[in-house]
């Protein structure tokens, strides 16, 4: 079955649940530091958003720790793990894992962290470490996700952000501008796809 490269960039990519929709509020992404094209070779840039979720119906950061990774097999090739950890100071679970996207003919094998109390927050990180594709996809260095998730004020509410890590080599015949320009467009839409196809899954699992 093919998948899109939305579902590779988010890492995850869940059935939503028949269960009325949480309301779910997002921020305008933006840049993290700087950005762009290093010395003419290649395009880096980090995107973050935050999105607040409200009116959940399930059991919270334990639900949604055993339904990540639960999916985990589902959606990824898994070539090792899970492996107790400890990541960012909280009890893990880490994997290795390969997504694949035949249409982009593009292969990412990464190290997934996913970690949480199942109290205070939760922590997901996809860190690419190697990336394998033709066409475009050839010039993709770095593809890391990130997301944490954790209660909000009120009761049934939560706080989600989502980071995009992006490196994309500049190939030699593109002018330093306009690739600057559209590796900025591109990064943009993919972000977006993202964040519209993972918040309300995290959500109906909260």
């Amino acid at each position: 079955m093919k998948k899109s490269l939305a579902l590779i960039l988010c890492g995850v990519c869940f059935s939503l649940s028949s269960l009325a929709a949480p309301a779910i509020q997002c921020d305008t992404e933006d840049w993290v530091g700087s950005h762009g094209v290093a010395d003419g070779d290649a395009f880096h840039g980090t995107l973050t958003s935050a999105c607040d979720i409200t009116d959940t119906s399930g059991s919270g950061l334990t639900e949604l720790l055993k339904y990540l990774v639960d999916q985990t097999s589902a959606r990824f090739v898994v070539n090792a793990g899970p492996v107790a950890e400890t990541y960012l100071d909280l009890p893990s679970r880490l994997f290795d894992v390969t997504a694949k996207d035949d249409s982009e003919e593009l292969q990412v094998r990464s190290d997934l962290h996913i970690a949480s109390d199942g109290k205070t927050r939760l922590e997901y990180a996809s860190l690419s470490k190697e990336i394998q594709g033709s066409g475009n996809s050839q010039f993709l260095q770095q593809m890391d996700i990130k997301f944490t998730v954790t209660p909000g004020s009120n009761n049934n509410s939560y706080r989600f952000v989502l980071s995009t890590t992006l490196a994309v080599k500049r190939p030699w015949y593109a002018p330093v501008g306009v690739f600057e320009s559209q590796a900025e467009k591109v990064a943009h839409e993919k972000y977006l796809q993202n964040r519209s196809a993972t918040a309300p899954d995290i959500a109906a699992h909260l």
